[in-house]
C-alpha cells in the first residue's frame, strides 16, 4: 500500500513541482538526515538487542531523551550559523530553516526510536501502518500545497515533515497503549545510565559509523549542488527516489524483520541458515527491477513523469546496477551489530565517504554529472560487494553460496530482462517500453513477496541446491 501511494503521487508531483523545487528539498533532506541518523547516537538500535524487556525499555527513555538534547543543540547551531553558509544548503526557498531542521532530527530520533521498539516486541504490522500513514499524508500534503500554487522546495520540505510527524505520533500512540507498564516502571534515571554504559560501544563505533554512511548517501545532492544547478539536483533527486523505493518500502521491512530475527538466531546457532536465506531473497526481490531500469530508465521516466524528466531517467540507468548491490547489503549490514563487529563497520563507512566523494568531486571538477554519477555507482559496486561479502563469511557463509545464489537469480531473470532489451533495440515507442517494464518489475515482485513470506514462515530454510 505505501508503494502505491508513493509511485501513484510522483507523477502527480513531477508535473507540479519543477526540477528546482525537488533539488531544494533534496538538499534540506540531506541535511536533516545526515544528523538525524544520530540524533539518538544510535542507542536507539540497542533497544533491540537485550534479552530483558526492562533493559530494552530503559534503552528506550535514554533513546528519547538525547533525541531532544541533539534537536536542541542543532537548533542553536543553525541559528549562529552565517546565513550564506545556511543559503548553500538550500535554504533560500525555505522559511524557518534552522527550526525545520531541528523539527525533521527530532522526528528521525524519536521514529527511530519507535521503530526499535516495535522491533523488539516483533509489531512488524504497526510499523508497516505507520509507513502508509507516513507516505499518504506526505503525498496528501505536497500535492495540496501543489494545487494551491505554491510548487517550491518549502512546500515539499512542509509534506514531508506533515508525514513523519503524524506516523510518529500514530506509532506513539500505540506505544502508550499497548506497552506503557513496562516502560513507565523502567523511567528511572538508575536504569537509564546502566543502559547507556553497558551498550556504550554503540556511541563509540556505530554512531561514527551511521554518520559517514549517512554522508556519503547525501554527498551526491551536496556535491551536484555545489558544481551544478538545482536542477541537475533535482534529476538526481527524482531518480534516486524512484530507486529507492525498493529499499524504503521493501528492504526496510525485510531488514526489521532480518535484524530481529538474526539477534536471536545467533543464540540459537542458526545464523548461516538464516543469513543464507535472506540474501537469496534480497538477490530474487531486487535483480529484475533493477536491471529493467538499466536497461528502459528513460523511457519509463518520460511517460511516468514527464518528458522533462528524461535527464532523470538517465540517471537512473546509470545508477541501477550500483542500486541493486546497495538493496541487497543494507539489510545485510545490520549483521554489524548482531556480530559485535561495529569497529569493522566504521572502518567500511569511512571508505565508502573517501571513494564516494573522489567519486562525485572528479566529476564536479570536469564539469560532467553523467560521469560524477558513472564513478559514484563503479565505487558502490566494489565497497559493497565487500560489505556482503565480509558479513557473510563472518556469519558462517561460504561466500562461494553467494556466487551460486546469484547465478541462479541471473538465470532466472534471464527471459524478463531480456524481453524488455529486445523492445527497446527494436526501437519501440517510450509507452511500450514502459508497459512491457512495468509488467515485468510487477510480475517480479508479487513472485519475489510471495517467496519471502513463505521463507519466512520456513524459519528462513536454505534453498540453496
Amino acid at each position: 500500500m505505501a508503494q502505491v501511494v508513493v509511485l501513484a503521487a510522483a507523477p502527480v508531483l513531477t508535473r507540479l513541482f519543477g526540477p528546482e523545487a525537488f533539488g531544494g528539498a533534496a538538499l534540506f533532506a540531506a541535511v536533516v538526515g545526515i544528523i538525524g541518523v544520530v540524533a539518538c547516537l544510535r542507542y536507539d538500535l540497542s533497544i533491540v538487542i537485550p534479552a530483558s524487556d526492562d533493559e530494552g525499555a530503559a534503552l528506550f527513555w535514554a533513546s528519547l531523551a538525547i533525541s531532544a538534547v541533539t534537536s536542541t543543540l542543532v537548533l542553536v547551531v543553525f541559528l549562529l550559523l552565517p546565513t550564506v553558509v545556511v543559503d548553500r544548503l538550500g535554504a533560500s526557498e525555505i522559511p524557518a530553516f534552522p527550526l525545520l531542521v531541528a523539527v525533521g532530527c527530532f522526528l528521525t530520533g524519536v521514529f527511530s526510536t519507535l521503530n526499535y521498539w516495535n522491533s523488539r516486541t516483533r509489531k512488524f504490522g504497526r510499523l508497516a501502518s505507520a509507513r502508509v500513514v507516513n507516505t499518504s499524508v506526505t503525498a496528501a500534503v505536497q500535492i495540496g500545497a501543489g494545487v494551491a500554487a505554491s510548487a517550491g522546495a518549502g512546500s515539499l520540505v512542509g509534506g514531508s515533515l506533515a508525514g513523519s510527524g503524524v506516523a510518529t505520533g500514530f506509532l506513539a500512540a500505540r506505544v502508550a497503549g499497548e506497552d506503557r507498564r513496562v516502560l513507565a516502571r523502567n523511567l528511572r534515571v538508575s536504569s537509564i545510565v546502566a543502559g547507556l554504559r553497558r551498550h556504550r560501544h554503540f556511541p563509540m563505533y556505530n554512531t561514527w559509523a551511521a554518520l559517514m554512511n549517512t554522508l556519503s548517501w547525501q554527498l551526491p545532492a551536496l556535491v551536484l549542488g555545489a558544481y551544478f544547478s538545482a536542477s541537475v539536483v533535482g534529476y538526481y533527486a527524482l531518480g534516486f527516489r524512484v530507486l529507492g523505493l525498493p529499499m524504503s518500502l521493501v528492504g526496510i521491512a525485510i531488514g526489521q524483520v532480518f535484524y530481529q530475527r538474526a539477534a536471536v538466531a545467533r543464540e540459537s546457532g542458526g545464523l548461516a541458515t538464516l543469513v543464507r536465506g535472506v540474501f537469496s531473497v534480497l538477490v530474487d526481490v531486487g535483480l529484475v527491477p533493477f536491471v529493467v531500469l538499466a536497461i528502459a530508465g528513460r523511457a519509463v521516466f518520460v511517460v511516468a513523469f514527464g518528458a522533462a524528466w528524461g535527464e532523470a531517467g538517465v540517471y537512473v540507468q546509470i545508477l541501477a546496477i550500483w542500486s541493486l548491490v546497495w538493496f541487497i547489503s543494507s539489510p545485510m549490514s545490520t549483521l554489524y551489530a548482531v556480530l559485535d563487529r561495529q569497529g569493522a563497520g566504521l572502518w567500511l563507512s569511512a571508505g565508502i565517504l573517501v571513494s564516494r566523494f573522489a567519486s562525485l568531486m572528479v566529476g564536479g571538477w570536469l564539469g560532467q554529472p553523467r560521469l560524477s554519477l558513472f564513478l559514484f555507482a563503479a565505487s558502490g559496486v566494489l565497497v559493497y560487494g565487500y560489505l556482503n561479502q565480509f558479513v557473510m563469511t563472518h556469519s558462517g557463509v561460504p561466500w562461494g553460496d553467494a556466487w551460486r545464489i546469484l547465478a541462479r537469480a541471473s538465470l532466472r531473470g534471464l527471459a524478463p530482462c531480456g524481453t524488455v532489451a529486445v523492445v527497446v533495440l527494436a526501437g519501440a515507442g517510450s509507452f511500450w517500453v514502459f508497459i512491457v517494464a512495468m509488467v515485468v518489475i510487477s510480475a517480479n515482485t508479487v513472485w519475489a513477496w510471495l517467496r519471502w513470506r513463505r521463507v519466512m514462515m520456513q524459519g528462513v530454510s536454505s534453498e540453496i541446491g
